[in-house]
């Protein structure tokens, strides 16, 4: 029987999750993305469980039901994501305001081994989201919704004090988040994040929490991306050599989106994507 799980994550040190590129300043998302979070705790779980293929497909398989993680301060909802006036808010911030209240700049440049002097033109600048407010020094934590059909998973393995690493450059120390809180949950608190018991979309004409698939979905207000959908063991076996033999693109709205469905079809959410049912 499957059963639907709210995650709360203390961040314990910066992290950058890439969104665009600007020169030799790359800018970060300000949410974790459900198939970032999807590919961390696959990554964990698998080392941590022999590191099998096996493993992996197996793990793979059951954390790919998803949502993106959102910041909170204070007990109660995270802050989701909403166009609204000409710009993208989350709960009360600006995307501006949340930027300038979450984000710092990591500066870093690439060394020549002999010399121990700095490469040329290797200066780069990485948008890192802090751990704690600038304004307040209050704490930030992400929470999030995955839906386990076996419930070994969460009893043995998504405990509280469980750490992970999210996102880019953890070389640095970037990117650990500790497991807070796990409680499960029923439907009622499905419908705010804009999902059924089954992790499909409820058309209640709010903005979207999640990646929805530009198929039958009609945009009213808000964003287009690309998203690349990864197969985690090609990712993992295609590492060393750079090859993305794993990535296959899809044309999504972005995360506080207003959205109408056009067709009577269905939506799956699978790592943050939410899928088309055949």
């Amino acid at each position: 029987m499957s059963k639907w799980y709210k995650l709360v994550f203390r961040q314990l040190s910066p992290f950058h999750i890439g969104k665009y590129k600007y020169g030799v300043i790359s800018e970060t998302e300000i949410f974790i993305p459900g198939y970032t979070m999807w590919g961390a705790l696959v990554n964990d779980y698998g080392l941590k469980n022999g590191g099998t293929e096996k493993v992996f497909n197996d793990v793979k398989e059951k954390f790919k039901v998803i949502t993106c993680f959102y910041p909170y301060f204070d007990e109660g909802e995270g802050l989701f994501p909403k166009f609204g006036q000409g710009k993208l808010y989350y709960g009360k911030y600006t995307e501006e305001e949340l930027r300038r209240m979450l984000t710092d700049t990591f500066v870093s440049t690439a060394i020549l081994p002999i010399t121990r002097s700095a490469k040329d033109e290797s200066l780069h600048e990485t948008e890192i989201m802090l751990p704690k407010r600038k304004d307040d020094n209050k704490q930030v934590f992400w929470t999030g919704l995955i839906k386990l059909e076996d419930e070994s998973i969460p009893r043995n393995y998504l405990l509280k004090g469980l750490e992970i690493i999210i996102g880019g450059d953890s070389r640095y120390g970037f990117g650990r988040l500790e497991l807070n809180y796990v409680r499960e949950i029923k439907k009622e608190e499905l419908a705010k994040w804009q999902i059924d018991e089954n992790g499909c979309l409820m058309e209640n004409g709010d903005s979207i929490r999640n990646y929805i698939e530009v198929s039958g979905v009609e945009l009213l207000k808000g964003k287009y991306r690309t998203i690349a959908e990864l197969d985690f063991n090609k990712i993992m076996l295609n590492k060393s050599n750079g090859q993305n033999n794993g990535q296959e693109f899809t044309l999504c709205f972005v995360p506080g989106s207003y959205v109408k469905v056009n067709e009577r079809d269905k939506y799956l959410l699978k790592r943050g994507l939410f899928k088309k049912i055949e």
